[in-house]
């Protein structure tokens, strides 16, 4: 169960979507995104200030924390927390892949990503 299953809950006016998505953004940075992949990623328009916090981002932000917390429960090394999303991964459903090219190749991409960290952790 995530500790950031909460946010969705929130008025999506609530300052604490803005600290979440802060958190978010900083995390999208030491995976070393662009703002273009980060921009895509959240599903927010790049133009648009301030964001606008709809229930589609706010699940995104969600996810993303997620996939944090699942990727700090496999690896203790940094270069594997933060470099997971641009690795290449040889297993289904990456197939050669990076995770983030999954994440950015569909609205359901990230939620795969997501989904295959948590069946890592099934017996």
């Amino acid at each position: 169960m995530s500790h950031y299953k909460c946010l969705t809950n929130l008025d999506i006016k609530d300052k604490n979507v803005n600290h979440a998505y802060k958190a978010v953004n900083e995390l999208l940075n030491r995976w070393g995104l662009t703002f273009e992949e980060k921009s895509a990623l959240m599903g927010i328009n790049s133009q648009e200030n301030p964001i606008k916090f709809d229930s589609i981002v706010i699940k995104r932000i969600i996810t993303v924390l997620d996939i944090d917390s699942e990727l700090k429960l496999y690896f203790n090394n940094p270069k594997n927390i933060f470099g997971y999303m641009t690795m290449v991964n040889n297993n289904p459903p990456f197939c050669g892949r990076k995770p983030l090219e999954i994440a950015l190749a569909s609205p359901e991409g990230l939620d795969t990503v997501y989904r295959y960290l948590c069946c890592m952790r099934a017996p």
